[in-house]
This record gives C-alpha cells, sequence and structure tokens, in this order.
C-alpha cells in the first residue's frame, strides 16, 4: 500500500475571519516533492472525500473517489502539483471537520515534503455578529 493522507481542517485555522463566519473550502492544490518530478512526469493522487485514515476503506469505496493528476513541471523542479476543485465545505468548530483522504500510489518510493493550498469562501456572519444601524434616542 501507499501513503494515506488524512485532511482535517477546524475553525482555528481560520483566524482572521470575523463575524463568526465559517470557511468553505472549495479547492485542494497539493505540492510534494519526490523522486523523479523531470518535467512532464505524473502520478495520480487518489481523494476519498468525507472519509477518515481510521476508518477508510479503500477497495469498497465507490462515491466520492477523485484522482489528482500530479505534474512535474519545470517551474517547480523536483515537485509534483495538482489541482482538485470539491464541492464546498464548511469548516465548522474546533472537533474539526475531515474534508477526505489523500491516497499516494506506492510506485512513489519517498514522499519527501507535502504541502496542501486550500481555496476557500465564507459564510455571511451570524446576526448576532452584524451590525446594525443605530436607533435615535429623544432627547
Amino acid at each position: 500500500d501507499g501513503a494515506y493522507l488524512g485532511l482535517r481542517l477546524d475553525r482555528g485555522m481560520f483566524p482572521f475571519l470575523t463575524g463568526n463566519r465559517r470557511p468553505l473550502v472549495n479547492r485542494i492544490q497539493l505540492l510534494f516533492e519526490a523522486p523523479g518530478a523531470d518535467p512532464s512526469r505524473h502520478h495520480d493522487v487518489l481523494f476519498f472525500a468525507g472519509e477518515a485514515v481510521e476508518t477508510i476503506k479503500p477497495d469498497t469505496c465507490r462515491e466520492g473517489v477523485f484522482t489528482i493528476d500530479c505534474v512535474a513541471d519545470a517551474a517547480w523542479p523536483g515537485f509534483f502539483h495538482g489541482v482538485l476543485d470539491i464541492d464546498p465545505v464548511k469548516i465548522e468548530g474546533h472537533a474539526g471537520t475531515s474534508l477526505g483522504v489523500m491516497s499516494f500510489h506506492p510506485e512513489i518510493e519517498k514522499l519527501c515534503n507535502v504541502w496542501l493550498l486550500f481555496s476557500y469562501s465564507a459564510t455571511d456572519p451570524m446576526d448576532a455578529c452584524r451590525v446594525t444601524e443605530a436607533v435615535a434616542l429623544p432627547c
């Protein structure tokens, strides 16, 4: 078997979102360092949406399985890069939300480093956090 990487994000990873807004992750970019990253060479990485490393059963998953085509490029020597657009996933609470699991093929002999970049939008502020117009009180 190859290596697995579970993606679990929590609200604390987005401290700059004010108004109690929730991040909605909609894209994952994967950049990993591995031997043989010659330009135009590629590896397919499987993504099992909504799964967790502890409970994943890759042989029986039929839905929510996506392939990320990761390609080596002269612009990023020694690295493979891939992008996956996903249905928006709302990240809530400190317990975290499992986005899914990435499965790296066993033909990747040595997985040196992995970087993930997440694109997201944010929900509207919660009602309690909205600024309302000041009510003019009579003198």
